[in-house]
């Protein structure tokens, strides 16, 4: 049996269709990020509006521009998606870099070796509506998990 998960989706009725289930998953998505970088943040003391944040973010669960426009919609702060099919790979040789001196630092290394294909700002109009909706999320959430855990353990 595989790692157990939990997920609800709300506010269903007679007419809901396949484009809002996905819209949903692709939101529940991104309100897990923002609830994960919100703890980031916090235990950071970093203030995302004062220093101008953005994400550089690729791999498979990227490949969706519609997906990232509604991350950044959620999360209110601009993604970036860098240019090729293995991020991670360059974070990595960008890393040893900074390690053997080539660049006196990770920021350095990545401004000369990544480009960017897209960049996603946020609808700040969308993320005041979506800052509504992420405390529903968190109530949401905290307000079924015990119910969750139950049906996970049958």
């Amino acid at each position: 049996m595989g790692p157990k998960c939990e997920g609800d989706i709300l506010g269903l009725d007679a007419r809901t269709q396949q484009p809002e289930f996905a819209r949903a998953i692709f939101e529940g998505i991104g309100f897990s990020a923002r609830w994960v970088m919100e703890t980031l943040l916090c235990s950071a003391d970093i203030k995302p509006h004062e220093n101008q944040l953005q994400i550089h973010c690729g791999g498979g669960g990227f490949k969706s521009d519609i997906l990232n426009q509604i991350r950044a919609d959620i999360l209110g702060i601009t993604l970036k998606k860098p240019r090729g099919e293995n991020p991670g790979l360059l974070g990595a040789v960008a890393m040893a870099t900074v390690a053997v001196g080539a660049h006196k630092n990770l920021m350095d290394a990545l401004d000369m070796m990544i480009s960017f294909d897209a960049t996603y700002q946020p609808d700040q109009k969308m993320h005041a509506r979506y800052s509504d909706v992420f405390e529903l999320y968190k109530q949401a959430y905290y307000s079924t998990r015990s119910i969750s855990h139950k049906l996970l353990d049958l």
